[in-house]
């Protein structure tokens, strides 16, 4: 294992400063910060067939201009023991707080990531996806693969995806097209800016499932 490969823990190994967070072997300034990705599962637990509650696991992996990637394991509050009370940590008694707070702080830089300035037709580039200024999506071999046109696709928005259902027709060719989805567990927050802002798209709110 890498030194920088290294899982760490929340709030075990953490310290959240104001421009940047202290790791137990390493400082992580927020304006070296291009991209997030979260990803989290629950469990419920049961005795005799009685729920005894729900807990939540999130991982956020925080990838830097260096070209590292940083892995945190982020533990429910119950599980936080004598950490409940670590300095500065208190208010960060979520997951989710806990990640609303970095993206906030990473907001800025992480657009800057996403812009491409240098084709006139594209507004910017999600992973291996250009969106076209004409609200067409291609991957980077020009293969268009979805559209931002309600003429042509059924859009909705889940847990962290967008799902692109083709509008059938009697074309034969249409009728198999499989559905589209674009996984948003990567700078969801950037993403859905970019959407409202410089396409004038928006959903409506979701409420996550945790």
């Amino acid at each position: 294992m890498s030194f920088f490969s290294k899982e760490y823990l929340f709030p075990d190994d953490i310290e959240i400063l104001e421009n940047k967070i202290i790791l137990t072997n390493r400082e992580v300034l927020y304006k070296d910060v291009i991209s997030l990705k979260v990803f989290s599962t629950s469990s419920t637990t049961s005795i005799n067939f009685v729920s005894m509650g729900t807990d939540v696991e999130s991982k956020l992996t925080i990838f830097l201009s260096s070209n590292e990637k940083i892995n945190i394991k982020i533990k429910s509050f119950k599980q936080w023991g004598p950490f409940k009370n670590k300095k500065n940590l208190k208010k960060f008694h979520s997951a989710f707080v806990f990640y609303d707070f970095i993206e906030a702080k990473t907001f800025a830089n992480r657009v800057k990531n996403f812009l491409i300035k240098s084709n006139k037709d594209v507004f910017f580039r999600y992973n291996d996806l250009f969106f076209l200024k004409n609200k067409k999506i291609t991957r980077t071999n020009g293969d268009q693969v979805a559209a931002f046109d309600i003429n042509q696709y059924e859009i909705s928005r889940d847990y962290k995806k967008i799902t692109f259902k083709k509008i059938k027709n009697k074309s034969f060719k249409e009728f198999f097209f499989p559905n589209f989805e674009i996984d948003l567990s990567t700078d969801e927050d950037v993403f859905l800016h970019l959407m409202r802002d410089y396409m004038g798209l928006s959903f409506k709110s979701y409420n996550y499932k945790f």
